[in-house]
């Protein structure tokens, strides 16, 4: 998909996108958007990537944190399974997005993005994340 493709679906949710995130920021580090992407309510900040697959699953996840927060889907803190529970809701709906879009992905980007869910428990290390967290995360993101 072009950046003007995913302008389209942006327009369709009426979210800003933002195919360089650098050049919306006022004096960005350089390296924040190496390899990373940000979204911020309705605005996708998109990072440099070397693979275009990756850069494509990153936008769908960022995509999926607007959708979710805009349609309130995210639960209060409380009801909450764990801490990071939006961040498994924007995997499992930005994938679910990119399927209405007729996008799939690798099974190697797949594992990135459990790898980029793994990195929000502790260190990012599953030894030192409780199993049952991080097997809650992978199931509901749909990362199993």
């Amino acid at each position: 998909m072009t950046d003007s493709d995913l302008q389209a679906i942006c327009d369709r949710w009426d979210i800003t996108f933002h195919p360089d995130g650098r050049e919306a920021v006022t004096n960005p580090d350089p390296q924040v958007f190496v390899e990373r992407s940000f979204s911020a309510g309705d605005e996708i900040f998109m990072g440099q990537y070397a693979d275009p697959e990756r850069r494509l699953l990153a936008f769908f996840h960022e995509l999926g944190h607007c959708v979710t927060w805009m349609q309130n889907e995210i639960p209060v803190f409380e009801a909450c399974p764990y801490y990071h529970y939006p961040e498994a809701l924007a995997w499992k709906r930005g994938i679910e997005l990119a399927a209405e879009h007729g996008v799939t992905f690798t099974p190697e980007s797949l594992a990135w993005a459990r790898k980029e869910l793994t990195s929000y428990f502790g260190d990012g290390s599953p030894e030192k994340t409780p199993l049952r967290f991080l097997e809650a995360a992978f199931r509901d993101a749909g990362l199993e």
